[in-house]
């Protein structure tokens, strides 16, 4: 498909798409499809479904449907420094009167899901928001108490059978002043609620916003304070990916993960100087836990990235 056509289509698609957001057709939908697919049981939320020109991340009808050289700029549907000459995406406060919704639906996919999940009934038991490995996701001040959206999040994760989580947060560079939406426990409540919660998943772009500084933020935050594992009897999964920690807080939160705990997933993350490292973690992980006393089918796997500066 040559150049001139590309833009024509691109053209038409982006009017359609404006036509469904203005007429909130989008919404419509996801509860029609929620009423037609009875057994869905997953729900999935990315601003990277295109990713790459011809290498989609998800094959959706729509990209599918596209046809065979179009040629189209991939833009994301969160706010990406890459889209923004490398500038960092800083998410603006969702309550108070600083916030507008002009904001807030920056992530419309996320405000639609959440809304009609919490409200409709369905047997889906699996969320994921998946920044696709792009240093984006969703924002922290999002899970402020007051706002519907939090409300709506709890409803969803505290509903029985409810098993699988994918969380995916960004900080942006005023980290520091976000930094102190953990202690005040809202996240936290809202993940307490998730009892029968098997695969967690937890990940933010701490690691690229810090990258932007000389040091770490002023207050750590422990681990303990995050995530309610107390309340997670079933858990099997843990991951965590991209996060500022101290290897011995991390240390005791994989000892205190229930024995129904099969698999970690420690990735990229940031270690406070003088804190810890990679190394000391699985040292630690091999002379402190009794992980490698378990029965063969019991065992837990490690999966471990990281990022290397040559």
């Amino acid at each position: 498909m040559s150049l001139r056509k590309s833009f024509k289509l691109w053209r038409i698609l982006e009017s359609q798409q404006q036509d469904i957001i203005s007429s909130h057709a989008d919404e419509d939908v996801l509860r029609y499809a929620l009423q037609q697919f009875p057994r869905l049981k997953r729900v999935t939320v990315t601003p990277a479904a295109h990713v790459y020109l011809f290498e989609p991340l998800y094959e959706t009808p729509m990209i599918r449907s596209l046809q065979y050289g179009f040629v189209y700029p991939i833009l994301r549907g969160w706010p990406d420094p890459g889209d923004l000459g490398n500038a960092w995406a800083d998410p603006e406060p969702w309550t108070g009167n600083n916030a507008s919704e002009e904001e807030k639906n920056r992530w419309r996919g996320f405000r639609i899901v959440t809304r009609v999940l919490a409200q409709e009934k369905h047997g889906v038991s699996e969320l994921i928001f998946d920044n696709g490995q792009l240093t984006t996701g969703l924002p922290l001040m999002a899970f402020d108490q007051e706002t519907e959206e939090y409300k709506d999040f709890c409803q969803i994760i505290k509903r029985p059978g409810f098993h699988k989580l994918q969380l995916s947060l960004i900080f942006g560079q005023g980290f520091r002043e976000d930094w102190n939406i953990f202690p005040n426990g809202h996240l936290r409540n809202a993940l307490a609620g998730a009892h029968d919660i098997e695969y967690f998943s937890f990940h933010n772009d701490f690691f690229e916003a810090w990258m932007n500084y000389d040091d770490e933020a002023e207050d750590f935050v422990s681990l303990f304070e995050i995530f309610p594992i107390n309340h997670w009897a079933k858990l099997t999964h843990f991951g965590l990916c991209r996060m500022q920690v101290k290897q011995d807080d991390l240390i005791s939160l994989l000892a205190n993960l229930p024995l129904t705990l099969r698999s970690v997933e420690p990735r990229f993350l940031y270690f406070i100087h003088e804190q810890g490292h990679y190394r000391g973690l699985l040292e630690d992980i091999r002379d402190k836990l009794d992980w490698g006393g378990r029965s063969v089918d019991t065992r837990i796997m490690i999966h471990v990235k990281m990022s290397f500066c040559l």
